[in-house]
C-alpha cells in the first residue's frame, strides 16, 4: 500500500490506444489498450478493488500526428456511468503533450465502494483542424 499524504492509498492506471478523434464527440477510456469508444460501459470499465475516496487524478494526452487547431474540450471522471466529476474544460490537442489533473479535498473527494467502476470521459470540440494519432493515459490515487 502506498501513501497519499498521510493516508494509506493505492493507485490505478488507465490508458487508450491511438485514434483520430472526431468533432463534437464523447469518448470513454478505460483500461483496455484499444481506441476510445463512443459507448460507455463494459469492456472499458475499470473496477475498484476496495472502497475508499478518490484523492487525485492525472490525465495526459499525446498527439503523435497532426496537432489540433486549439479549441478546448472537457475531460471528466465517470463513476458507475452515473456520476461525473469534471477534471477540466480547457483540454487542448494543440501541443504534443497535454496534461491536467485534479486533487479532491475532503468535502469533494468521491467516495467509491469495492466493485464500483470508473471510465474517463473526453468530450471533443468542433475543430478547424482535427488532431490525429491521439492517445490518453493517467492514474487515480485512492485513499483506502
Amino acid at each position: 500500500m502506498e501513501q497519499f499524504g498521510t493516508y494509506p492509498a493505492y493507485s490505478m492506471e488507465w490508458h487508450s490506444a491511438g485514434h483520430n478523434p472526431a468533432d463534437s464527440t464523447t469518448y470513454f477510456i478505460g483500461n483496455i489498450p484499444a481506441a476510445p469508444t463512443v459507448t460507455a460501459g463494459a469492456p472499458y470499465r475499470v473496477y475498484f478493488p476496495r472502497s475508499g475516496r478518490i484523492r487525485k487524478i492525472a490525465v495526459i494526452g499525446a498527439v503523435f500526428g497532426t496537432l489540433g487547431s486549439g479549441e478546448t474540450g472537457t475531460v471528466s471522471l465517470e463513476i458507475n456511468n452515473t456520476t461525473s466529476y469534471q477534471i477540466t474544460n480547457q483540454f487542448t490537442w494543440s501541443a504534443i503533450i497535454q496534461s491536467t489533473g485534479s486533487v479532491f479535498e475532503d468535502d469533494t473527494a468521491p467516495v467509491i465502494e469495492q466493485n464500483d467502476y470508473f471510465q474517463v470521459r473526453v468530450d471533443t470540440p468542433a475543430w478547424a483542424t482535427n488532431p490525429t494519432s491521439v492517445i490518453y493515459w493517467g492514474s487515480l490515487w485512492i485513499e483506502a
